[in-house]
């Protein structure tokens, strides 16, 4: 089962060299799946992310998209 919400990205989310580091109030799109969220800008131009959950930090969603369940 995947869950998805948007989110609002803090300005300083967790980021590493090989990540960008989103745009303060960039909305994106979180896919969480076993102890692990990635993330999809609503731009889809842009890379997609993968962080565990523990690093989510002051990233605040603020509504549910949708359910898909496998």
């Amino acid at each position: 089962m995947y869950e998805s919400y948007i989110v609002k990205f803090d300005p300083q989310p967790p980021c590493g060299d090989e990540f960008y580091n989103p745009r303060d109030g960039e909305i994106g799109e979180v896919i969480l799946d076993f102890g692990s969220f990635a993330v999809r800008p609503i731009d889809k131009r842009r890379e997609g992310l993968r962080f565990s959950l523990s690093e989510l930090g002051d990233w605040v969603v603020v509504g549910n998209i949708y359910e898909n369940k496998i």
